[in-house]
C-alpha cells in the first residue's frame, strides 16, 4: 500500500520515469507473487523458489536505481552550490538595488548597493517595514500595492522614490517578481531597481 502511494506522489510530483521503473517493478513483484500462490495452491509448483526470485529481482532493481541517485548527489550538491555562488557574487556586487519582502512587506534581504544607498546597515533595513523608506506622501498607495502583490496581484514594474538616512530621495525603477513555495502560496517578492 505505501509503495503504491509513493508512485502516485512521485508522478504527482514530476517523477513520471521514476514513479514508472517503481510501479512496474511493484506491479511485477505483486503479478509474480500472485502467480506463484496460485500454482502453489494447486500443487503445480512447490514454495517458495519463485517469490525468492521475484523479491530478490526486485530488491536488485531497486538497490540498482538508488544506487545511481546516491552517486548522484554529490555532483548535484556541487552543481547547487556553484548556483549559488554565482547568484550570490551577482546580487552582492551588482551596483543595483536588490532587496526581498516577506509577505508582511517587511525587509528580509538587502544587498550592499541597497545599503549604500539608504545610508543603513543591512541590519538595521531587515525586519523593517518597506514603506519606512518610502516618502510619507507615497506610503498608502505603496502599503496598498504591497499588499496586493502579496495575494497574487502584482505589477512586474514602479516607479518609486526612496528616502536614504538623511533625508534625501532618490527615484527608483523598479522590476519585481514574486516568491511562490511549491503549493503556490506567495512568500513574499523580490525587486531589482536602479
Amino acid at each position: 500500500f505505501y509503495a503504491g502511494l509513493r508512485c502516485r506522489h512521485l508522478a504527482q510530483s514530476g517523477e513520471k520515469r521514476r514513479a514508472l521503473f517503481f510501479g512496474i517493478s511493484l506491479y511485477a513483484c505483486i503479478g509474480l507473487g500472485y502467480l506463484h500462490g496460485t500454482l502453489v495452491d494447486l500443487n503445480v509448483l512447490s514454495p517458495p523458489s519463485l517469490w525468492s526470485v521475484s523479491f530478490l529481482t526486485l530488491v536488485m532493481l531497486m538497490s540498482g536505481a538508488l544506487a545511481k541517485e546516491v552517486v548522484a548527489v554529490p555532483a548535484l550538491r556541487q552543481s547547487l552550490s556553484a548556483h549559488e555562488d554565482r547568484w550570490e557574487k551577482l546580487v552582492n556586487n551588482a551596483k543595483m538595488l536588490v532587496v526581498g519582502l516577506d509577505p508582511d512587506g517587511r525587509i528580509n534581504y538587502a544587498n550592499p548597493y541597497f545599503s549604500a544607498v539608504t545610508g543603513y546597515e543591512r541590519d538595521e533595513l531587515v525586519g523593517q517595514p518597506v514603506v519606512d523608506f518610502i516618502p510619507e506622501t507615497e506610503r498608502a498607495m505603496a502599503k496598498e500595492r504591497i499588499s496586493q502583490a502579496m495575494q497574487g496581484q502584482f505589477r512586474e514594474r514602479s516607479y518609486r522614490s526612496l528616502r536614504n538616512r538623511n533625508g534625501t530621495l532618490r527615484h527608483i525603477h523598479w522590476a519585481h517578481v514574486m516568491l511562490q513555495d511549491p503549493s503556490g502560496q506567495v512568500t513574499g517578492s523580490l525587486s531589482i531597481g536602479e
